[in-house]
């Protein structure tokens, strides 16, 4: 036949056979021949596809495996297949921001040879033969252990492989949420998160910050209309970042189950009402949003809650979930205890229409940290409670299956296995998950469920637990379930009947528990909502919007509130200012926001006795009370001009115009101080107290109170008003006072400060060292500061101290701070350069409490005149530092310091100066067992590099963390960190200048060039080969701007992290921008002048 009339066969009709069927072909058919069979039938192709992208799951940690699943996403036909997502936010951003750079070989598997019979699941309906089989080869004796040869594990493979390099982070962020939006069909969401709040500190932020824009931006969005089965296993505090917000809820869900955990720690009495706060907050987030899944036709139809709030149950179940026909509800055992009426199962089953069909109680277990038990004795069961319960409550003949796991004394008891049997007289299905220990406690069990003939034939499904199955255990099952047409057995030990003595048992393995809980137990409680993001959303509103939206947002008005009113600063002599602000914290619900305070001891007393004493003329507003202001003149248009030009007969001008501000009358001062002590007294969360009382302000002598008022303003004041505020709140207290004021200020004993935290004290002194004014004002402060930092009931005492101005006489009688974490020292550059040795205070100080001292921060002050330099032309930058009369002479040293921040005494040549390589010496010595160092000198190439040489020499642990300061920032620089510092993790450098070989420093002022040179200074980097710093994660540059001060060089940090693979935030942020640096940056004083705020609210 010519092949121009030939017509192809038609195609075989595709058999109408099950996905399962397909599937299994598939599974007996080679690679070639399912790539055929793919090609022949796209039904099959279809099938198998959706088979096996069905289910994606975004649980692990591991950036490579994270890469090749979104390479396979984006593959066509591969996203929209997807029905299933497990989503685990934590570790897919843990998986986002981090970068496995080797992988070793996995070694070759072991054979276990522990136990010598395999591990089967023995099941009810296997063969005779099998069992025989199984017996006999128990039976047969075997070679004893001893006579075998140990054979051990073979060693593991030494060597790595070498992954291919992973996209940026912020590309692998990007990467993500665009996938995300690809999930055109999922119908299942399953995400788990716990939040972990046991730091406070960037990481917690960015994790909510990019946790927000995932699940609420990208997810929800996505699987809103296709989403049909609802699963969240999150923890009490975390549920309001999970959930969807209203207008991105689900519309379609049909099965929700909800795994709500509770981490409670240890709260006092005070703390009961916020925690029963919190949880009624998040009791009413979960109905709304359960109220939300149910909207539009009831179409909840399974409801599963795991949870120990019982306020969540009650609320849950008054939504009346009409069309609910399956509930699962996770019980504690003092709920069983206490009765029926305690748990409220009969509340849900009387709140669905439909009548709920499954029914599902899952105990918890008695380890269980989340629901702990409520009864530790076995006589607590409330016998009375059950024994009217099957009067009490009605039966629901709907109820047809029933899932129980509860504690073991419960399942002892019969009184709740009746009560269950009574809810469900048509039971048709029962699985009992509690492990039954022998025949006569099955058979209590069965007989709640089958006390009579007509139960016993509509039981038809039973599936329950055992530890020993024997044939008795059979008998008790077949002839209390008569009807009975499906039967699971899962037990331990199987028992044959003439075995029954116990002579010889036939373990065929041990059974595992499958409902296992996986939770962190080591998180901690999530601190609250920070404020900057309410208060940034606030900058950017219209007055009129702000004050609708403090109107609305209970929240947000709270936030705004603490936030203006944080800090109160009385540091004004204006009486009518002091007026204002006493009366503003009448006001109810003011004070109780204040948590700073800062008085400045004259400038108040000024105010409230006026300063008839002042060298300068008083206000006009003090003499008077009013003020005569000249209001100003309309400027005058072009034809006013015009017109008196031309007509000289014109009329005068008019006179000028004045308005009269009224001031409010001020009291006399016994008022002024009545109110002043009534206004402050109001205060009851004071933090941070700072108290100033200086003869020199910014070095210019000031006038000052006469002595006696300055007493009065100290009896009446201090005494009975501000330290009875302090006594019981203030964790950090400043006092910024002569040497002569200083005994003024000492609190009595009974309004002592008792949980002072942080003491910071500034002490200036005129008189001579070893004046007798000193030697008693040393005393004074010495007793003061050993009475804070003993610890109180309940406090831990001091663990912060700053010391700072030119008296140092009192350190010898400090003596040892128990609790001491950190010292702060700002000296003169004497002491330091006097090289100490054991009988200097300074380093006596240090030595008392050297076991204690974490943080030390020594920083001298070169307001003393300068000594003559002691020049040494011949020391090497590079020689080791000698410690002869620092190492040599005292062998203690400060064994748990952690950091080291310090400040050579005087700038200029360096390491050309004796007194620059005599406090090296010493802050060598000192920063011998720290992990971060801090240089607050800018210095230069030289210098830098004799330091970290001289740090390195000596340590025994690399170095982790370094914050430099440089006068020119060089590719010389940065080789000297990387080669002297390998092993640091985070890296912060304050530079002057960038510049790279071969350049001018003056073409860096030109923005036309800052590309160039930038690019130019990475690629120099680049080509010295320097192995770059495998651990560094984290890292900062900033450098100054003329009328900014620092800013923080955003595009110079990305260039770097270029050829630093593994940096994953700048300034501890990911994914940084220019406006989250730029909240960092420390602002010039002169730029926050004038903001316009009320003076006493700063």
């Amino acid at each position: 036949m010519s092949s121009r009339y030939f017509k192809p066969l038609p195609p075989l009709p595709l058999p109408e056979l099950p996905s399962e069927i397909w599937l299994k072909i598939a599974g007996e058919l080679t690679l070639e021949e399912k790539k055929h069979l793919f090609c022949l039938n796209r039904t099959f192709y279809d099938l198998y596809m959706n088979e096996k992208y069905r289910d994606l799951s975004l649980v692990s940690t591991d950036g490579v495996e994270f890469v090749e699943a979104m390479q396979t996403l984006r593959e066509s036909e591969v996203a929209k297949r997807v029905r299933a997502l497990t989503f685990w936010p934590k570790s897919v951003l843990e998986a986002i921001y981090s970068r496995v750079i080797r992988v070793p070989v996995d070694s070759v598997s072991t054979v276990e040879l522990d136990s010598p019979v395999p591990h089967v699941d023995a099941q009810l309906g296997q063969s005779e033969n099998r069992l025989d089989g199984l017996k006999r080869l128990l039976l047969k004796k075997r070679v004893p252990l001893m006579d075998v040869p140990a054979a051990g594990p073979p060693p593991v493979q030494d060597r790595f492989v070498e992954l291919p390099p992973l996209p940026p982070h912020y590309e692998r962020f990007r990467m993500f949420k665009k996938l995300l939006l690809t999930l055109s069909g999922v119908e299942e969401v399953s995400v788990k998160y716990y939040a972990n709040s046991g730091c406070q500190d960037y990481r917690q932020q960015n994790l909510r910050r990019d946790l927000a824009v995932i699940m609420h931006e990208h997810l929800w969005p996505t699987v809103k209309d296709t989403v049909r089965k609802l699963s969240l296993d999150v923890d009490e505090l975390s549920f309001g970042d999970i959930a969807p917000s209203l207008s991105d809820a689900p519309l379609n869900v049909r099965h929700f189950e909800l795994k709500l955990w509770s981490f409670e720690s240890e709260i006092g009495d005070s703390d009961a009402d916020e925690q029963q706060k919190k949880r009624d907050a998040v009791t009413s987030d979960v109905v709304s949003f359960v109220r939300i899944l149910n909207r539009g036709s009831n179409q909840l139809q399974s409801v599963s809650l795991q949870t120990g709030f019982r306020g969540v149950w009650n609320a849950v179940y008054s939504l009346s979930l009409s069309n609910l026909r399956s509930l699962q509800l996770r019980l504690t055992e003092g709920m069983m205890m206490r009765g029926p009426r305690d748990c409220g199962i009969h509340h849900f089953l009387a709140s669905s229409l439909v009548g709920i069909q499954h029914l599902s109680l899952i105990g918890s277990d008695s380890t269980d940290n989340n629901f702990p038990s409520e009864h530790g004795e076995e006589g607590l069961f409330d016998n009375s409670a059950w024994h009217s319960s099957t009067a009490d409550f009605r039966p629901f003949k709907g109820l047809t299956s029933l899932e129980i796991r509860l504690p073991d004394r419960v399942l002892q008891n019969t009184r709740v296995l009746k009560y269950l049997a009574h809810l469900a007289p048509n039971l048709q299905s029962l699985a009992v998950q509690d492990e039954i220990g022998s025949c006569e406690e099955f058979r209590v069990m069965l007989e709640s469920f089958t006390g009579t003939e007509q139960r016993k034939a509509k039981l038809r499904v039973l599936r329950v637990r055992v530890k020993i199955l024997t044939p008795d255990v059979l008998k008790c099952i077949f002839s209390r379930c008569t009807g009975l047409g499906k039967l699971g057995i899962v037990y331990r030990v199987l028992r044959p009947f003439e075995e029954s003595a116990g002579v010889e048992r036939m373990e065929l393995g041990k059974h595992q528990a499958q409902d296992k809980l996986e939770f962190d137990k080591t998180l901690q409680e999530r601190p609250d909502l920070s404020p900057e993001l309410w208060l940034h959303i606030a900058e950017m509103l219209e007055p009129e919007e702000r004050h609708k939206l403090i109107g609305l947002n209970r929240l947000f008005f709270e936030l705004v509130m603490n936030e203006r009113y944080r800090n109160l600063s009385l540091v004004s002599p204006d009486g009518y200012n002091l007026l204002e602000t006493m009366e503003r914290l009448l006001i109810p619900g003011i004070a109780n926001r204040v948590r700073s305070l800062t008085i400045w001891s004259e400038d108040v007393c000024t105010a409230i006795w006026p300063a008839d004493f002042s060298f300068e003329p008083k206000p006009r507003y003090e003499l008077s009370p009013h003020q005569v202001v000249l209001v100003p003149e309309e400027p005058e248009s072009i034809w006013t001009t015009v017109k008196r030009r031309v007509f000289r007969e014109d009329k005068p001008p008019p006179e000028p115009r004045y308005i009269v501000h009224r001031y409010p009358i001020l009291p006399d001062p016994p008022g002024r101080l009545q109110l002043f002590k009534q206004a402050l007294g109001r205060i009851t969360n004071l933090e941070e107290l700072s108290i100033k009382r200086r003869v020199r302000l910014n070095g210019n002598r000031r006038p000052i109170p006469p002595p006696e008022q300055m007493a009065r303003f100290l009896a009446n004041c201090m005494q009975e008003c501000i330290w009875p505020v302090a006594r019981a709140t203030v964790r950090k207290l400043t006092l910024d006072v002569d040497s002569q004021f200083f005994e003024g200020f000492v609190p009595a004993p009974e309004v002592f400060p008792q949980n002072i935290r942080h003491f910071v004290l500034r002490l200036w002194s005129n008189a001579n060292a070893n004046s007798e004014e000193n030697i008693n004002m040393s005393s004074n402060v010495a007793l003061f500061v050993r009475k804070l930092s003993e610890a109180k009931t309940g406090t831990s005492g001091l663990e912060r101290l700053s010391l700072e101005g030119d008296c140092q006489a009192f350190w010898s009688g400090l003596g040892t701070i128990p609790n001491l974490r950190g010292l702060e020292l700002h000296i003169p550059a004497q002491v330091i350069i006097q090289r100490p040795m054991q009988d200097t205070d300074l380093h006596r100080l240090l030595m008392k409490n050297a076991e204690s001292i974490q943080h030390l921060s020594i920083i001298p002050m070169n307001k003393t005149p300068q000594q003559p330099h002691l020049s040494s032309n011949s020391i090497d930058a590079s020689a080791e530092p000698r410690l002869i009369q620092v190492g040599g002479v005292v062998s203690q040293t400060l064994p748990n310091l952690k950091s080291l921040k310090f400040k050579f005494p005087w700038r200029g040549r360096e390491s050309e100066t004796l007194e620059w390589r005599i406090a090296l010496e010493y802050f060598t010595f000192l920063g011998k067992n720290a992990m971060s160092l801090t240089i607050q000198d800018s210095l230069s190439a030289i210098g830098l590099e004799s330091t970290l040489r001289a740090f390195n020499r000596i340590r025994q642990e690399p170095l982790r963390e370094l914050h430099l300061n440089v006068t020119v920032l060089t590719p010389d620089v940065v080789e000297t960190i990387v080669r002297i510092c390998p092993n640091l993790v985070k890296l912060d450098v304050v530079y002057g200048t960038l510049c790279p070989e071969d350049e001018f420093v003056s073409w860096i002022l030109k923005p036309s060039l800052t590309g160039a040179i930038l690019a130019k200074f990475i690629q120099q980097i680049k080509d010295r080969g320097c192995h770059p710093c495998p651990s560094l994660t984290d890292i900062s540059l900033m450098s100054y701007v003329s009328g900014t001060g620092l800013k923080y060089h955003l595009p110079l940090m990305k260039a770097y992290a270029g050829i630093l693979p593994s940096v994953v935030s700048f300034a501890g942020i990911r994914d940084a921008t220019e406006e989250a640096l730029a909240s960092l940056e420390p602002k010039m004083a002169f730029l926050a002048a004038g903001s316009g705020r009320n003076a006493a609210w700063s």
